[in-house]
């Protein structure tokens, strides 16, 4: 894996990986929109037509294992669908480093692939994350039944809601 110097934390390295993430070991086809947006997927999801690219894949665990990375502090998730997969290869991550999870989850692709936000849901409460969807920029409200078809959502671990609350605007369940 290679790294760049950026100073954007207390050390200043962003470690780059030209790597898939997902529930275990394999190889993936990707595949570019051939529209020019930027995004890319599985042809499973609903991909194909542009540029394809072969890539590793490896669950987070693995990778943090590999890598002796043992601080996670937030995990963001924007993979077109492919949403709990990557959320299933981070069990561990979660459980003892209890980052906060940003995702922008897409229900329309997750269900080409066999899942839906309801399989994210299920994955992460039991580890105590609780569901925020956005009200503004900086302004989130907890949502105690998240609904299938949520998009982007911010999953904070309950012991660390205090502290998050100290940074944007956190509206638990019931308050105004």
């Amino acid at each position: 894996m290679s790294s760049l110097s950026l100073p954007i934390n207390s050390t200043g390295i962003i470690r780059t990986a030209q790597l898939a993430v997902g529930e275990g070991e394999g190889i993936l086809d990707l595949f570019a929109e051939s529209n020019r947006s930027s995004n890319a997927g599985l042809a499973e999801a609903g991909f194909g037509g542009g540029t394809k690219a072969r890539v590793r894949a490896t669950s987070v665990d693995r990778l943090l294992t590999e890598e002796g990375i043992d601080d996670v502090r937030l995990i963001k998730v924007d993979v077109e669908g492919y949403d709990s997969h990557v959320l299933g290869g981070a069990i561990k991550c979660m459980q003892s480093m209890h980052p906060l999870i940003y995702g922008e989850f897409n229900n329309t692709m997750m269900p080409n692939l066999g899942r839906s936000f309801s399989d994210v849901v299920d994955l992460t409460r039991p580890l105590g994350y609780r569901f925020f969807a956005f009200r503004d920029r900086l302004d989130l409200v907890e949502l105690p039944s998240p609904e299938p078809w949520r998009g982007n959502m911010v999953l904070i671990p309950s012991e660390r809601v205090v502290d998050i609350s100290q940074r944007v605007r956190v509206t638990a369940a019931g308050d105004p």
